[in-house]
């Protein structure tokens, strides 16, 4: 009967913190949806706090993206126990939020242009006059009729004030600004010292601000605009982005971003799809998938033991201490870990001598990917 009590009490409890972090998730979302409506109307409303919780729904994150506004802001990211407790009642409301749009959605005047035309000057079609039985009122024998005015009558600044508003000023190409989208799956983004430091996904859009040479190739350093937040100053390598040339990421319109977005998107989704193929048809070996989860681990220790080395050479104090005690427990780890990817190793290439798997199957009749490619002709093509 007791532990029956207690039980009960458990699950009454536990419902009422699910409910309580429901309640907090809605009012950040009000606040930034608040925030969000005040910006576009230049009224800016603790902007700060709107951006600091905005990347918890990506439906509201984006629209600040379109807001334009996030150059001037960064987005830091929420402690990890923060979003583990807050994750599924920020996926419920932003689920409500997405299918809400047309109700929320702030209104944002003259904030969004259409992608420019090439650059070609644009004129303004005269506006034709509708006939004359179209226009003429009735007349009375004291009202005569009017005179049509020739098109030469019209007034120069008329004309030029005409124009103004209508001829939108084509952009400057500049050979040397480039921006780009994320196309890799989980791509890996680092620090100015090579730490790695979180996987972005595919469709996020990268602000380039430099172009450097590396050991393993070309490598862009900028601001990564993501769904799970902004990451400044961050290393990307090249193979993981598509560069467009000519403008720079806060030259471009929402249209240019949303539609490099989306078929960046496309393209990671098949990469991970033809990974997904592969693996399944590799997998089928017994001993491959530990083979490669023991080769990634040697691979991340190998790679933080690299970055730990300069440290440990040039510091002194505490910071050489610790970097000596960590060099010397992931030394120690290798020293374990070798034999075993050797011997996974053997076990995979003897069992693959044994029972041979033949040629993976091909990725390109993959209904999944027939789709994919499919969209992504017509998002091209449109």
């Amino acid at each position: 009967m007791k532990t029956k009590s207690i039980v009960s009490k458990t699950i009454r409890s536990l419902i009422f913190l699910f409910f309580l972090l429901l309640i907090i998730s809605m009012i950040r979302a009000g606040v930034v949806l608040y925030g969000l409506h005040q910006a576009a109307i230049n009224e800016p409303f603790n902007l700060k706090l709107t951006a600091k919780w905005s990347p918890a729904y990506p439906t509201l994150y984006s629209t600040l993206i379109h807001l334009q506004l996030d150059r001037n802001i960064t987005i830091a990211r929420q402690p990890a126990i923060e979003r583990l407790l807050l994750s599924v009642p920020n996926w419920l409301v932003n689920i409500a939020l997405a299918r809400t749009q047309v109700l929320w959605y702030p209104d944002i005047p003259g904030r969004l242009s259409p992608i420019p035309s090439p650059p070609t000057p644009r004129t303004v079609r005269p506006q034709t006059r509708k006939p004359a039985h179209e226009t003429k009122t009735p007349a009375t024998a004291s009202s005569p009729q009017p005179q049509p005015r020739p098109e030469t009558e019209r007034s120069v600044p008329q004309r030029e004030q005409e124009t103004t508003a209508n001829v939108a000023t084509p952009p400057i190409f500049d050979p040397n600004a480039k921006w780009a989208a994320v196309i890799t799956p989980s791509a890996p983004i680092y620090d100015s010292n090579g730490q790695r430091l979180e996987n972005i996904p595919p469709g996020s859009v990268f602000e380039i601000i430099q172009e450097r040479s590396s050991g393993n190739g070309i490598v862009y350093i900028g601001t990564a605009h993501t769904p799970i937040g902004r990451f400044n100053h961050i290393v990307i390598r090249a193979q993981d982005l598509m560069i467009y040339h000519g403008k720079t990421l806060t030259q471009t319109t929402f249209e240019e971003r949303e539609r490099a977005s989306r078929k960046a998107t496309i393209i990671g989704a098949i990469a991970l799809r033809k990974q997904q193929i592969e693996a399944e048809h590799n997998n089928r070996n017994p001993y491959q998938e530990r083979y490669h989860a023991s080769l990634r681990r040697y691979q991340v220790l190998r790679d933080e033991a690299r970055h730990l080395r300069p440290i440990y050479e040039e510091k002194t104090g505490s910071g050489r201490i610790n970097a000596g005690n960590r060099l010397r427990e992931i030394q120690q780890e290798m020293t374990t870990l070798a034999p075993t990817v050797r011997n996974l190793q053997q076990q995979r290439d003897s069992w693959a001598e044994a029972n041979p798997l033949g040629p993976p199957p091909n990725p390109e009749r993959d209904p999944q990917i027939i789709a994919l490619r499919r969209e992504l002709a017509e998002l091209e093509t449109h």
